[in-house]
């Protein structure tokens, strides 16, 4: 996207409007989009920092239920829908703050193409990738968080299905592009 002057992203599980933004420089470049994140403060912050963007306060699933947000803190990247997720990330999960909101589905929010997809929504990526209908959305480039190893392979076999191959991995992200139209 170096010479792209403008284009559509979605980021679910936006987090913040900077730090670990994998959509800021997007932004910065003249793009525009829609974040997604079930933390009050985060969209509060988007709101300020990215006010051209457009900026939902809801949690993503591949279901319509009402669910429980286990919450650090307000500013920790760690905040999940997923009790398992959460406990591995945050030892005395006992201690720490929730509230419930309705889940809501990507497919509800969003019909038009996008450019970029990103998500990385604390251990229930797998789960609401394969919701998300990409022929309709076709992006061009998604990024999805894995934080288990050994889950790699679904999400390669997964791509590969859907016309996407996999162009780099930093860290815990892997990049896919599609390969079709």
């Amino acid at each position: 996207f170096k010479k792209k002057k403008s284009g559509f992203y979605l980021d679910i599980g936006a987090f913040h409007p900077i730090k670990y933004s994998n959509t800021q420089l997007l932004y910065n470049s003249g793009w525009r989009g829609i974040n997604i994140d079930m933390n009050p403060v985060s969209i509060d912050c988007f709101n300020i920092v990215r006010s051209r963007d457009i900026n939902l306060k809801a949690a993503i699933s591949n279901k319509k239920v009402k669910a429980r947000v286990l919450i650090n803190n307000y500013f920790s990247p760690t905040n999940s829908l997923s009790i398992t997720h959460f406990k591995k990330f945050n030892k005395s999960y006992s201690k720490k703050k929730f509230f419930f909101i309705k889940t809501t589905r990507v497919n509800e929010i969003i019909s038009k193409k996008i450019d970029f997809l990103n998500i990385d929504i604390e251990g229930l990526d797998f789960k609401v990738v394969k919701d998300i209908n990409l022929k309709r959305l076709k992006p061009k480039l998604v990024c999805i968080e894995i934080l288990k190893r050994n889950s790699k392979k679904k999400y390669l076999d997964y791509f590969k299905r859907q016309n996407y191959q996999l162009i780099e991995q930093i860290s815990s992200n892997l990049f896919f592009s599609r390969t079709k139209s």
